[in-house]
């Protein structure tokens, strides 16, 4: 795990999106910008997991079931955990 403050001054999402996918890390997240750079502009990346509207106390808790349960299947997929649902997708590459 790297924290986004590592990286001071913020170098804004399209730089840590581009960053994560270089070291092959899974960006956690709880905004929705990340999903707008990859779905509509086709940004790489090795894994994005989307947590909106998810409070600060459950969120370790959907982080280790979803590491238990699903890790293996999360390299380049988009996951959101909203209101106890899990969704898991595979954007299309651009090509």
């Amino acid at each position: 795990m790297l924290p986004t403050w590592h990286y001071e001054p913020d170098p804004g999402d399209t730089e840590l999106l581009r960053i994560a996918a270089e070291e092959e890390r899974i960006l956690v997240t709880t905004g929705s910008d990340f999903g707008t750079l990859v779905y509509l502009l086709g940004a790489g990346h090795a894994g994005i997991v989307r947590l909106p509207d998810v409070p600060v106390t459950e969120r370790i808790a959907l982080m280790t079931d979803l590491l238990d349960r699903h890790g293996s299947e999360l390299a380049g997929a988009i996951v959101t955990l909203r209101n106890g649902r899990m969704r898991i997708s595979r954007p299309s590459i651009p090509g």
